[in-house]
């Protein structure tokens, strides 16, 4: 199965976020505020990033494929001895998403 194409959009006010795209509801993202020190709580900009951070998801992951084959072609290109740093863990990510997404 495959994700709902991007972009996905926040919508919404304070306390419930929605992630929708195109018309479909994606995710609906809850504040929790259990009071003044209790560590389950998160501050509203807290919510506010990890809800961008979803948000973002398919333009993520969309950048970090074409992150690699740009990598790739510039290896193969300039005859690179090794992969650059992080390059072998970014295609171990793309490969996992692949699989979760499908």
């Amino acid at each position: 199965m495959k994700h709902t194409p991007g972009p996905w959009r926040v919508e919404g006010e304070y306390i419930r976020k929605k992630i929708a795209a195109g018309g479909k509801h994606i995710a609906t993202i809850g504040f929790l505020d259990c009071g003044p020190g209790d560590p389950r709580s998160i501050s509203p900009e807290e919510h506010n990033a990890n809800t961008a951070l979803i948000a973002a998801a398919p333009e993520l992951y969309r950048f970090s494929r074409l992150l690699v084959q740009d990598i790739g072609m510039l290896a193969r290109h300039t005859q690179m001895v090794c992969e650059p740093c992080g390059y072998r863990e970014l295609k171990t990510l793309i490969k996992f998403l692949e699989k979760e997404l499908q």
